[in-house]
C-alpha cells in the first residue's frame, strides 16, 4: 500500500469507529488484467501492521460480476425520463432510439444505457480541453448517432462492432441535472451532470464493468453510507450520486440495513442509522511530494513495503497520516514553533536531497555567497542520453500532430496573484495575503516541475517525437521556435488549448483573457512536441497529453484557429517581429 492509501484508510477508519459504525474492507480488483498477484494479501498485512482493523470478511470485486450484471440490467430498463423524472425536453434527445439491451429494441425516449462505438482517441479529438483534474466530458457523439440514425446503430450491433455502454445524463435544463451534496472537508458542492460530468462508461468495450458503476453497486449492496476518499474524486461523486439514485429508482436490491444494534466500537448514543439515499462524504486533500506534485504510486519510496524495510515504524506512519488529517493533539504542545537558522538550513538540504531522489540525479556541488535580501538558488542540470533518444526542435514535418502536456497559463496567473497581493498589502504591517481557492496557481508558479514522467511514458509507448521544446516562454513563442527550426507552419485550435478551471476563474477575476496567458504567459514548463499522425492512438493512450493542432507547410505560416474558423497569426510576444 502507498502512503496515500493509508491516509484515506485512516480517515475512513476514524470516521467509522467514532460513529460506532462497522468498518468494511473492499478489495477493488475489478480491472483484473492489471491486478498484481498477491497484492491483496500484502495490503491486508500492511493494515494489520498499522493496527487498522475491519469487521467481517474482505469483499473482492472480482467475485461480484453477477451482482454488477444485475445492476446494469436494472439500469437498462430505464429511460432518461424514468431515471431523472423529467418532462418532455427537446434537449433530451426525446426521439426513438436504440437501447442497449441485446434485442436492440426501439424505445420512445432515449434509453438510460446506450452503446458507444467511440475510441479514446475519437473522444479526445472531439472533447473540450481538459481542466486541472483531467476529467473528460464525453462529447455525445454516439448519443446523437442513436437519435439521428438508429438503423446504423442496429447494424453495427448486429455486426458485433466493439462498443462500450454509457449512462446518459439529463439535459442541463432539467432540474435534476444539478447534483448537490455537502462534503465534510470541502463544504457544499454543486455539479451539473450535463456540463461537468457528461455521459459516462458503465461497461468497457472489453466487457469489464467500470469503477464508477461497481463502487456504487457495492456501496448499496454492502450498506455503506460513510464514504472517505481523495479530492480527485470530488467531481466523480456527483456522477456516483446520480447512478445511486437511478439504481434505487430501478428497484435494484433493496439496500441492506445495518444491524439494529450499534457496533461494538462505540456507545449507543453515537450510533447513526443507515441511510442509503443520503450517505456522508469526506474528500481529503491530496498529498504533494517534495517537488510540489501530487504523489503517485510510481514513487515507490513511499510504499509500505519499502518504508517497513527501512525501519519506519507503524506509529510513525499513522502519526504522519493523522497529522495530515489535522489531528494535532494538545495544542499547547503541538503549536508551531519558530525555526532556527540551522534548522532552516537543514530543511533546505533535505529538500535538495528529496528533489535529487525525485528526479534521479546527483548533486555535484556549488558555491554560497552572503546576501542581505534573501536566498537565491541557481541550478544547472547536465545529463547524458543516447543520440537516438535525443529530440531537437528541427524535426517537425507537415501533418505531424502538435501535442502539449498538462495545462497552460496557470503559472502566469500564479504570478499575477502574487503581484496583486503585493500591491494590495503594500505598507500593511503583518500582511496576510489571500490565496484561498488559488493554491493550484501558486503551486504552478512557485514549484515548477520538469515533466520527467512524460518522457518515461513516451518511452513506455515507444513514441519518439519528431520535435520537442519546453514551454517556458509561452505557447506562441515556443511553437514559433519549432516552426523556425523545422522550416514549417502550424495550425493550433483555440478550443483545444487545455486551461485549468482555476486559471479561467482568476483570469475573469482580474479581467484578463486566459487564452492570452496560455499563449504568452510562459513558465508553465510543460512539454510541446510533435509526432507523426500515425501515432495518434498511442499518444491518446498516454493520458496527460492534448493534441492541439498540426504542422503545415512553411509558406502557410503559424496561426491560431478560432471556433468560428477565423485565423489569428501567432506572434512571439516580447521579441521584435522581423517578418
Amino acid at each position: 500500500m502507498h502512503i496515500g492509501n493509508i491516509y484515506a484508510m485512516l480517515g475512513a477508519w476514524l470516521s467509522a469507529r467514532s460513529r460506532g459504525d462497522d468498518m468494511l474492507l473492499r478489495i477493488e480488483d475489478i480491472d483484473e488484467p492489471r491486478v498484481v498477484p498477491g497484492a491483496a494479501e500484502l495490503m491486508m498485512d500492511d493494515l494489520h501492521w498499522l493496527g487498522l482493523d475491519w469487521d467481517g470478511d474482505p469483499v473482492f470485486q472480482s467475485a461480484r460480476h453477477d451482482l454488477y450484471r444485475e445492476a446494469l440490467h436494472c439500469l437498462e430498463n430505464l429511460t432518461i425520463d424514468d431515471a431523472y423524472d423529467s418532462p418532455f425536453d427537446a434537449r433530451n434527445d426525446h426521439t426513438p432510439a436504440v437501447g442497449s439491451a441485446p434485442n436492440g429494441a426501439i424505445a420512445g425516449t432515449t434509453p438510460l444505457i446506450y452503446p458507444c462505438f467511440c475510441s479514446r482517441a475519437d473522444i479526445r479529438a472531439a472533447s473540450a480541453p481538459q481542466e486541472g483534474d483531467r476529467f473528460m466530458v464525453y462529447p455525445g457523439t454516439c448519443r446523437r448517432l442513436i437519435a439521428s440514425d438508429p438503423d446504423t446503430v442496429r447494424r453495427r450491433l448486429a455486426n458485433g462492432d466493439r462498443h462500450s455502454l454509457r449512462i446518459a445524463m439529463p439535459a442541463d435544463t432539467n432540474p435534476r441535472a444539478t447534483v448537490q451534496f455537502d462534503d465534510a472537508v470541502f463544504g457544499h458542492q454543486e455539479f451539473n451532470l450535463a456540463r461537468d460530468v457528461g455521459d459516462t462508461i458503465v461497461r468497457r468495450a472489453d466487457g469489464l464493468f467500470s469503477y464508477q458503476l461497481v463502487v456504487v453497486v457495492d456501496d448499496l449492496d454492502m450498506g455503506v453510507d460513510d464514504i472517505v476518499r481523495g479530492r480527485d474524486l470530488l467531481r466523480s461523486n456527483a456522477l456516483q450520486i446520480a447512478i445511486r439514485r437511478a439504481l434505487i429508482k430501478a428497484g435494484f436490491r433493496k439496500a441492506k440495513t445495518q444491524a439494529s444494534a450499534p457496533s461494538q466500537h462505540a456507545p449507543q448514543s453515537q450510533y447513526t442509522p443507515y441511510n442509503p439515499e443520503n450517505p456522508r462524504y469526506a474528500h481529503l486533500p491530496l498529498i504533494d511530494n517534495a517537488a510540489g506534485r501530487r504523489l503517485a504510486k510510481r514513487e515507490r519510496s513511499l510504499d509500505m513495503g519499502v518504508l517497513r524495510a527501512h525501519g519506519v515504524t507503524a506509529e510513525q506512519v499513522v502519526g504522519y497520516c493523522a497529522w495530515l488529517l489535522g489531528l494535532q493533539g494538545d495544542s499547547a504542545h503541538t503549536s508551531p514553533q519558530p525555526m532556527s537558522a540551522v534548522e532552516a538550513l537543514q530543511e533546505f538540504y533535505e529538500g535538495v536531497r528529496l528533489a535529487c531522489e525525485e528526479l534521479n540525479i546527483d548533486l555535484a556541488g556549488g558555491d554560497t555567497t552572503a546576501s542581505v535580501t534573501g536566498l537565491t538558488v541557481n541550478v544547472t542540470a547536465i545529463g547524458r542520453a543516447r543520440r537516438s533518444d535525443i529530440v531537437y526542435r528541427n524535426g517537425a514535418k507537415p501533418n505531424d500532430l502538435i501535442c502539449i502536456t498538462g495545462n497552460l497559463g496557470a503559472a502566469y496567473m500564479g504570478f499575477q496573484l502574487l503581484e496583486r497581493e503585493k500591491r494590495v498589502l503594500r505598507g500593511v504591517k503583518d500582511p496576510e495575503p489571500e490565496f484561498k481557492g488559488n493554491e493550484y496557481l501558486l503551486q504552478r508558479y512557485l514549484k515548477p516541475v520538469a515533466r520527467k514522467d512524460i518522457v518515461e511514458l513516451l518511452a513506455e509507448e515507444k513514441i519518439v517525437p519528431t520535435s520537442m521544446i519546453d514551454l517556458s516562454d509561452g505557447l506562441a513563442s515556443d511553437l514559433l521556435q519549432i516552426c523556425k527550426a523545422s522550416k514549417c507552419g502550424a495550425r493550433i485550435y483555440l478550443d483545444r488549448i487545455p486551461i485549468a478551471r482555476q486559471t479561467t476563474a482568476f483570469a475573469e477575476e482580474i479581467h484578463t483573457d486566459p487564452v492570452v496567458a496560455a499563449l504568452n504567459g510562459g513558465e508553465d514548463y510543460e512539454l510541446l512536441f510533435t509526432v507523426p499522425l500515425a501515432l495518434q492512438e498511442r499518444v491518446m493512450r498516454m493520458g496527460g497529453v492534448d493534441v492541439i493542432g498540426h504542422i503545415t507547410a512553411e509558406n502557410t505560416g503559424a496561426y491560431l484557429v478560432t471556433p468560428d474558423g477565423g485565423e489569428i497569426r501567432l506572434k512571439a510576444q516580447g521579441f521584435r517581429d522581423k517578418e
